[in-house]
């Protein structure tokens, strides 16, 4: 299975992990969201979200659920977080990284600013034991899909026996009363969460601070303008 990388635009990391050829079997093109918008969110973050995809009469969210070093676990509300532009993500981090409550808070408001569509997520073979990049993939066999991002997380987080307390962004669409977030409410219309077995699947035990090394910054932007000037 293609590893991709971390850094570097949309058709960068479309054609290091194979998506690229998959999607124009079908006849779709992969675009970096650009655009930047200085948007303020009700937590008061100002960031430059896509206006691509503000302007997007809805949005398929596909996300990969993966263990996250700094987040124990992510899939729909996280993979929301690719609709700010470029370098912005990696400031973010940095710029709140000393506020991990704001960074949430942040993730969770971008998901409710952007036009509503679906989520279907990956969960095929997820990746654990570390992430969101070198874990290894964990044979789960699962696709789920809501119109509801909240609901989709929520259905993962309860079938990994996980708790708000271990899942910041699960905490705050609870603590929001958001629609999905509390697991009695979801209705599975076609598999059940018991039928897919996650109790090997390992996720971090101790999460990393939300600020990024500077120095991993400053390599991986130099990275993606080296790419960016020899065409790659």
């Amino acid at each position: 299975m293609p590893i991709p990388p971390a850094f570097g635009s949309a058709a960068q990391v479309a054609r290091a992990s194979g998506l690229a050829r998959a999607l124009n079997e079908i006849g779709l093109k992969v675009a970096t969201l650009g655009r930047p918008v200085q948007t303020k969110l009700p937590c008061g973050v100002t960031i430059g979200v896509s206006r691509d995809a503000l302007d997007a009469g809805t949005i398929l969210n596909v996300p990969r659920l993966k263990a996250h070093g700094q987040m124990r676990v992510t899939a729909g509300v996280k993979n929301l977080f690719g609709c700010v532009c470029g370098a912005r993500k990696a400031l973010a981090h940095n710029r709140l990284g000393d506020a991990p409550e704001r960074f949430v808070s942040m993730l969770v408001d971008l998901a409710e600013i952007l036009p509503h569509g679906a989520t279907l997520l990956d969960a095929v073979h997820p990746m654990h034991k570390s992430g969101p990049i070198k874990g290894e993939p964990y044979p789960l066999g699962m696709l789920a899909a809501s119109t509801s991002v909240h609901a989709v997380d929520t259905a993962v987080y309860d079938l990994l026996n996980l708790t708000p307390a271990d899942v910041s962004l699960w905490a705050e669409a609870i603590r929001r009363d958001l629609p999905g977030a509390q697991p009695g409410d979801i209705r599975y219309s076609m598999e059940q969460p018991d039928g897919f077995d996650a109790s090997n699947m390992i996720l971090p035990d101790t999460l990393d601070p939300i600020r990024f090394d500077p120095l991993r910054v400053v390599k991986g932007r130099l990275k993606s303008l080296k790419k960016r000037l020899l065409g790659d």
